[in-house]
């Protein structure tokens, strides 16, 4: 159903879900831009494509399934579709090389591991939108320096930000019940 020619991955337009794995370990993937007629992807689509360093994804999706680019390790930046609610479980866990990542003001949750491992991030920003930021969300992410909160978040689970050695300060947002 689906191909990779000189590295590009291509889905059919008209296709409107990507099956879990479709693309999983595909090495040779390099890109791929997903036609708007996608609105659902299911879990793990690219998990393990460790040559995939372009993804182009468009605003029909809603949610970042859990493990859709685990161990994507060459991707070094993504642009989040505006309409995105929740980027799942372990979405980004492992993506080493991801050194920017721009979260639209949609997304509501960030859940357990979503970008656990993500050393290379140096700066995160957290729209005000965001109300939960589950366990272990960003743990391990030793890039980071910087994090800065748009607006008040409900819930940050205690161990959001572990093994953030070089993170000197977090500022928890006013009105930020459990943290």
């Amino acid at each position: 159903k689906y191909e990779i020619k000189d590295g590009v991955g291509i889905i059919p337009e008209g296709t409107t879900m990507i099956e879990e794995c479709a693309f999983e370990s595909c090495s040779e993937l390099t890109s791929i831009e997903i036609p708007s007629s996608v609105t659902e992807m299911d879990w793990g689509v690219f998990m393990g494509c460790t040559g995939l360093k372009s993804v182009v994804m468009p605003s029909s999706i809603r949610t970042i399934p859990p493990n859709t680019f685990e161990g994507c390790t060459e991707l070094t930046n993504i642009e989040i579709p505006p309409y995105v609610t929740t980027i799942e479980g372990a979405a980004f866990k492992g993506c080493t090389g991801l050194t920017s990542i721009k979260i639209p003001s949609s997304v509501t949750k960030i859940l357990i591991e979503a970008f656990n491992g993500c050393s290379g991030l140096t700066s995160v920003v957290i729209p005000s939108s965001v109300t939960e930021i589950a366990q272990d969300a960003f743990i391990d992410c030793s890039g980071l320096t910087e994090l800065v909160f748009l607006g008040s978040v409900k819930d940050i689970d205690y161990s959001a930000f572990d093994g953030c050695d070089n993170l000197a300060y977090i500022r928890v947002p006013k009105n930020t019940t459990n943290y």
